[in-house]
């Protein structure tokens, strides 16, 4: 995998990209984290958008994987803080109906900064090439993959 050097005392160093993922379903996160790092990402874990929010107060992230459609809709609440806070990181997030277009929650996310939203049921391939794509695209071009 080529790395680039992120701002700050890293510049000219090279460092593996750095992914977070949100999502309490523990299998889920142990299978996708273990893919990832075969693949050369560092992956963090948080289980809710409070600790991903810890994550990102603490050490740089250059991508967040978190599901969009959650109860109290902190999914959407998410892309807005991390838009916010940190705006040169990049998020995918993640549906649980797979029906994206009609999908209020998605299109949200979307306008508010998401660079991607997966609908499931998503093969691991797909997501590993929605990370891929999303580190290539210098523009943050916005996209839906079903």
């Amino acid at each position: 995998m080529s790395a680039h050097a992120s701002s700050g005392g890293n510049r000219g160093k090279s460092v593996r990209k750095r992914i977070l993922i949100v999502q309490d379903d523990a299998l889920f996160v142990r299978s996708v984290s273990a893919v990832l790092r075969s693949k050369g990402y560092d992956v963090l874990q948080a289980v809710d958008s409070q600790r991903a929010m810890e994550h990102l107060q603490s050490e740089h992230v250059d991508l967040i994987i978190s599901d969009i459609l959650t109860p109290n809709a902190h999914g959407v609440e998410l892309v807005v803080r991390v838009k916010r806070e940190t705006p040169e990181t990049r998020i995918i997030g993640m549906t649980g109906d797979g029906i994206i277009a009609l999908n209020d929650a998605s299109i949200i996310a979307l306008r508010l900064g998401a660079s991607r939203i997966l609908a499931r049921p998503f093969t691991i391939d797909q997501l590993v090439d929605a990370v891929a794509e999303t580190f290539r695209d210098d523009h943050g071009a916005d996209s839906f993959d079903a």
